[in-house]
């Protein structure tokens, strides 16, 4: 983990990076956004917003 970026209604977002190889075995770092719940009742509002990105993203 890098940093927090904020806190909102439903979650906490981290900035976060992965070590990775490319195709050619070269490594490099991919950053992400990881959302984490504050609690069981935000965690399913937020597992019905990933869905509903999957929907737009696809």
């Amino acid at each position: 983990m890098e940093r927090i970026l904020g806190t909102g209604a439903t979650a906490r977002a981290l900035l976060v990076s992965r070590a990775e190889e490319d195709e050619d075995g070269k490594p490099h770092s991919e950053r992400r956004v990881l959302k984490i719940a504050l609690d069981g009742d935000k965690a399913a509002r937020l597992r019905a917003e990933a869905r509903a990105l999957e929907q737009v993203s696809a």
